[in-house]
């Protein structure tokens, strides 16, 4: 039993919102997807064997759509299609899942003439891109920039909708770049083991410093808030510096306290920022502890305008990188005894995409 699995019981689909074991028996809470009825239920471990669990699991519910994966695959809709759910489940014919957008290595807007760029994506390997309005063609190996001009670019995948086209627009390098650090301010987030891990404040002050020492010889102005202040000063002390970049370095926490990875998170998939939250993800995850574990790999996530700090209405070029989880032991451990490693990995993803 797991919250936000859906099981069938008798032809009727309905989700797990909460459930504890009382000595012998279930207490259920669950929402039937049909009806959007809440029921609470007792249930013996005979009783229990006539749910039907389905490998389809909601990962959020709001007043406004559904959200859930289903093998692997992620799927969302309008609570007013609820009843499009039931099809598909009953029948088992799902819509073609979208192609993740393209994304590239190097900051687009202050490139060094000459510099090879290359594209990525998450889902696939055939990517089709076009200089200056051309003509489509298959991406092979790398797209030398030479000039001022826009790249745009799109994923195919057999079984798979295309991919959106993101447009990449290069500018010619013409300055030095500015990154404003902004390390959690939150001192009140205390580790679970308090001995090590005081604060995500202290720590995350502590990783910023260390990203910004592995910068120090790099032709890069890098700026760290004012702890004292909030994000409202942050942000316009940053938009007052005419900064490229901002970076919010945070570590995380679970209501459940039972998750564990690394995650960043950017305004929409269409963002700006998707490049670099990918890379500095990628780069971070190859080297934390349980990186086979699938459920830990996190990636980049979405924060629809709830994050201020990766907002684009509110900053022009805005990342939140959650480190790890500070109420996980293990998550603890490995920022806290790796920081510098963690650090220089950082940095190292900095250099690249901003050519330092």
């Amino acid at each position: 039993m797991k919250i936000g699995n859906i099981y069938n019981l008798d032809g009727q689909f309905f989700v797990v919102l909460d459930f504890d074991y009382i000595g012998e028996v279930y207490k259920i809470t669950f929402k039937f997807l049909f009806s959007g009825e809440t029921r609470t239920e007792m249930f013996n471990e005979e009783s229990l064997q006539q749910l039907q669990p389905l490998n389809l699991t909601f990962k959020r519910e709001t007043k406004y759509h559904y959200k859930f994966d289903y093998n692997g695959i992620e799927y969302e809709f309008i609570k007013e299609n609820v009843n499009d759910i039931i099809t598909y489940l009953k029948t088992d014919k799902w819509p073609n899942k979208k192609c993740k957008p393209v994304y590239i290595d190097i900051y687009p807007d202050n490139i060094k003439p000459g510099t090879i760029i290359h594209l990525f994506c998450q889902d696939s390997k055939n990517i089709y891109y076009s200089l200056d309005n051309s003509e489509f063609q298959l991406y092979t190996n790398g797209v030398t920039i030479t000039k001022n001009c826009v790249v745009r670019a799109y994923a195919t995948k057999v079984g798979c909708d295309d991919s959106d086209v993101s447009s990449f627009y290069f500018q010619l390098y013409n300055r030095t770049i500015k990154i404003y650090f902004s390390p959690s301010r939150q001192i009140n987030n205390k580790g679970i083991i308090p001995e090590i891990y005081p604060s995500e404040m202290e720590i995350m002050n502590q990783l910023s410093k260390k990203i910004i020492n592995n910068l120090n010889n790099k032709d890069v102005i890098c700026y760290q808030n004012n702890p004292d202040l909030f994000i409202k000063d942050w942000l316009a002390d940053g938009k007052e510096k005419n900064i490229d970049f901002h970076f919010a370095i945070h570590s995380n926490a679970s209501s459940q306290h039972n998750k564990k990875g690394i995650e960043t998170w950017i305004h929409l998939p269409g963002a700006k920022t998707y490049s670099l939250a990918n890379m500095i993800y990628n780069h971070l995850y190859s080297i934390y502890y349980d990186n086979l574990n699938l459920i830990t790999d996190r990636g980049v996530k979405f924060a629809n305008g709830k994050m201020m700090e990766c907002n684009d209405n509110y900053v022009d070029f805005g990342i939140l990188l959650e480190t790890a989880y500070h109420d996980n032991i293990d998550d603890t451990k490995w920022m806290v005894n790796n920081l510098s490693m963690i650090a220089n990995n950082i940095a190292n993803s900095l250099i690249q995409y901003f050519q330092l």
